[in-house]
């Protein structure tokens, strides 16, 4: 298979080409848009011959520092194509020309399991939860457990009322929210990093904005108490981001909200919903994740084991740039000795 690399692709003929392929909002170029701003990466979209395959690869932005010409390459999705298998060789000779020394592999939307190791890399798993709605929703809903069809009547009649937010404003709530999971989840003895304001900021403007991704809130008392963030490709949904307040936790909230955006989204032609992952053994009844394993598993979805890897693709260069590195660190100052 030949792959081109194209600079600057015409956006809705390659998004149209990812919706053909099955890829999702990972594929997009707004995604790579926002994806880049966050990380200062230059994307390249790779196309296979006749249209057959969509992948974006983000590449760290040359800098004077000579090893920073030797890349680590982040391909943000397996390629959305009919064999996957097939395509990764080309891909990866073609992002070794480009100068890649190193490949981290993606999972996001890959339409079954793939099998890494034997392909040489270092395999990382994880599960995610996908949900059919092509049987309508009364089916999804009769699919979800018992105890979360009753969390959800208790979110319906506890006044909260749910919105879709599109507004820049609606980024102070979302923080608010953010602040409040973070802490939960830290008490929880989960290693949670904050989403940082600016990267709220450009999900808002590459995503949010565009009409690529939808932001919803439930609000209770005008006070927004939960969150969830999709973004959209054709008949696909992928859950981005939930999260809740102790009020909002305490109704039921991410529940309810979510059983919301099904249903709006439902009626604009979504036919697959995409939860998002959890860890590995997370279904273990001692794991940290195990709650977050069981919100998911309550809708009904399948579970799919998403693999992602890494692989070396120029061992010497990244032999030597390990040692070069090694001397670097070497010459430089200690930063705390430094700042004594």
């Amino acid at each position: 298979m030949e792959i081109a690399i194209l600079p600057r692709p015409d956006a809705a003929r390659w998004n149209a080409s990812v919706e053909r392929l099955g890829g999702s909002v990972h594929h997009t170029t707004e995604w790579a848009a926002f994806t880049a701003r966050r990380g200062g990466m230059a994307p390249l979209f790779l196309e296979g011959e006749g249209g057959g395959l969509a992948a974006v690869a983000y590449v760290a932005r040359p800098s004077r520092w000579p090893l920073s010409q030797w890349a680590t390459i982040h391909c943000d999705a397996l390629p959305a194509c009919p064999d996957v298998v097939a395509a990764l060789r080309p891909l990866e000779e073609t992002l070794r020309g480009h100068g890649g020394v190193d490949l981290s592999l993606g999972s996001f939307a890959a339409p079954a399991t793939v099998e890494l190791a034997p392909h040489g890399y270092a395999e990382t798993r994880r599960l995610e939860f996908v949900l059919g709605l092509d049987g309508g929703l009364d089916a999804v809903y009769r699919g979800f457990r018992k105890t979360q069809r009753h969390e959800i009547r208790k979110f319906e009649g506890s006044g909260a009322v749910c919105v879709d937010a599109g507004d820049a404003a609606s980024i102070d709530w979302f923080c608010s929210i953010e602040a409040a999971t973070v802490e939960r989840h830290r008490a929880q003895g989960k290693g949670y990093a904050c989403t940082s304001r600016r990267t709220l900021e450009l999900l808002w403007e590459e995503v949010v904005r565009t009409g690529r991704g939808r932001a919803y809130f439930a609000l209770r008392e005008g006070v927004a108490v939960s969150t969830a963030v999709v973004g959209i490709c054709g008949p696909r949904l992928y859950l981005l981001y939930s999260g809740s307040t102790p009020d909002g936790f305490s109704i039921h909230a991410s529940k309810g909200l979510l059983w919301h955006v099904m249903n709006q989204e439902y009626d604009r032609g979504v036919r697959e919903c995409n939860l998002g992952g959890v860890p590995p053994g997370s279904s273990a009844p001692d794991s940290v994740d195990h709650g977050l394993y069981r919100f998911k598993q309550g809708f009904g979805g399948v579970e799919r084991v998403c693999i992602s890897g890494q692989k070396v693709l120029r061992p010497a260069a990244a032999r030597c740039r390990e040692a070069l590195s090694w001397i670097r660190s070497l010459l430089r100052p200690n930063r705390a000795q430094q700042a004594s």
